[in-house]
């Protein structure tokens, strides 16, 4: 089984107060466990040395975090459904 990792910022967190991931290909940051990019062990090795982030797999993640799911929705989208809501 290949390893998967996860790429953690060390720096800050979300407005939310939750973890950031790396996105797909290092390109930004989610908050979305779902939506992180997914690397492998030779990328999670050269992080762990060399930078200034950190890699761990999900099972690595579970064991030392809480991992919730959360609702994304537009705000917008949101506030047109209240008056149809009655």
């Amino acid at each position: 089984m290949i390893e998967e990792y996860y790429i953690v910022c060390l720096e800050q967190k979300s407005r939310e107060g939750t973890l950031l991931f790396w996105r797909p290909d290092s390109k930004g940051y989610t908050s979305s466990l779902e939506e992180a990019g997914i690397y492998d062990k030779e990328f999670a090795d050269d992080m762990n040395m060399k930078r200034r982030d950190i890699a761990l797999t999900k099972k690595q993640l579970k064991d030392m975090c809480e991992i919730y799911t959360v609702v994304d929705c537009s705000l917008l989208m949101l506030k047109n459904m209240k008056g149809k809501t009655r």
